[in-house]
């Protein structure tokens, strides 16, 4: 996740429900090119994991 080198993720969860995978993916600033990357690997991820996947994006500022 952290393949853009830019440091923006600061938390995640990661829940499953049968044979569904969703991550909530929280950061501290634009998560525009981390979901254009995470989007692109997906597939490969499912086919491997025999699972379907969801990333939910949002933004968190764990400072306040």
């Amino acid at each position: 996740m952290n393949s853009t080198k830019r440091k923006v993720i600061d938390c995640f969860r990661l829940e499953t429900n049968g044979n569904h995978l969703s991550f909530y993916i929280g950061c501290l600033a634009n998560y525009q090119p981390e979901q254009y990357q995470v989007e692109k690997q997906k597939k490969q991820l499912e086919k491997a994991l025999k699972m379907t996947i969801s990333f939910h994006f949002f933004f968190f500022n764990s400072r306040m």
